[in-house]
């Protein structure tokens, strides 16, 4: 795509995006609990409405279901024997 068709097409999807309304939320940013997130990296979700994130941050995966609420945690710094 040549480069005014491009800025275009990047500015249409950009405002789609912020136009958009959020179908759930899930985890929190502030405080504490198993559903602190930190930095996410990466959002993904399975057939059966669960979301997964990944959280930069704690170097681990929350699992939420498809209503946002926290069901575990996977990996993580934590789990490390090197961790202090």
């Amino acid at each position: 795509m040549p480069g005014p068709e491009r800025g275009a097409a990047w500015t249409a999807a950009r405002r789609a995006l912020l136009d958009a309304t959020p179908l759930t939320s899930a985890g929190n940013m502030d405080g504490g609990g198993p559903d602190l997130l930190g930095t996410v990296g990466d959002v993904a979700g399975d057939g059966e409405g669960n979301v997964y994130i990944r959280d930069n941050t704690a170097e681990e995966v929350p699992l939420f279901n498809s209503a946002g609420d926290f069901l575990q945690r996977m990996g993580g710094v934590r789990d490390r024997e090197d961790f202090a």
